[in-house]
């Protein structure tokens, strides 16, 4: 359990550093007419979505493994 804990770490801190990069360039881009916008508007939204993913998975991992216990 502590290695899917660590790997899950792992993903989780990748997932928020892609986040970060695209919030950056996303910046760049900010107040031109562009789908390079929507695109990493929506890579951010994907991002956030696959962070929450792997959260609440582990969390209900801990919660099986506390009631089988």
């Amino acid at each position: 359990m502590a290695s899917d804990k660590w790997l899950a770490s792992c993903h989780r801190r990748t997932l928020h550093t892609m986040k970060i990069k695209a919030i950056a360039m996303s910046e760049q881009w900010e107040g031109r007419d562009s789908p390079v916008i929507n695109e990493l508007t929506s890579l951010i939204h994907y991002i956030d979505n696959c962070e929450d993913f792997l959260y609440f998975t582990m969390k209900r991992k801990d919660i099986e493994r506390e009631k089988s216990e």
